[in-house]
């Protein structure tokens, strides 16, 4: 099947050019530790496209997927632990301005990843979320973060420069470990 159910409200298609489409009106399943419906076809996936609709994107969904395009709509709040996690061939994720909530290792171990902009709907970045991301350079955080969890930017090697919000209270253990390019960082006043 190239084509199925993903959600209670949602389904999926893959087309010939190899995009695979998320489309409908609500949560995605998730799939941590649960092979998604398109595994057998995950090689020939070359751009994802999730369609506006979509609340949540399920844990584990596109994970060591390599793409050349991946959009993200707006409609888009929530992203389950590790949905990109290994998520080859993007340089720059762009997330949408109404995501409140990513997940551990949302983007963990993402070997292309260079840039990325947390939106202002995030308060938390969790365990792990950009472990081993090592062409990352550079994140701007959004101003609302309050905690960043243990690990988050662990061996990310080509981190140069980060700004820690102001209203930040927690940083976790481990969160710049590794970070071997990084030289210089502010720590809050509030942490």
């Amino acid at each position: 099947a190239t084509s199925g159910k993903c959600g209670k409200n949602l389904i999926w298609k893959l087309d010939r050019k190899g995009t695979l489409t998320i489309s409908g009106k609500g949560a995605m399943y998730d799939y941590f530790r649960v092979a998604v419906p398109w595994e057998s076809h995950i090689m020939k996936i070359k751009a994802i496209d999730i369609k506006e609709g979509v609340t949540k994107i399920g844990a584990g969904a596109f994970e060591a997927c390599v793409v050349k395009q991946l959009k993200i709509p707006n409609s888009v709040t929530s992203i389950g632990e590790g949905a990109f996690s290994e998520l080859g061939g993007i340089k720059t994720i762009k997330l949408p301005s109404k995501l409140k909530e990513i997940g551990d290792f949302t983007f963990s171990d993402c070997y292309d990843l260079t840039n990325i902009i947390i939106p202002n709907g995030v308060t938390n970045i969790p365990h792990y979320a950009f472990k081993g991301c090592y062409k990352l350079s550079s994140i701007t955080i959004s101003k609302n973060v309050t905690d960043i969890d243990e690990g988050a930017f662990a061996l990310c090697t080509s981190l140069k420069k980060i700004t820690l919000p102001e209203k930040l209270g927690g940083i976790g253990k481990y969160v710049f470990d590794g970070c071997e390019s990084l030289t210089d960082i502010v720590i809050p006043s509030g942490v």
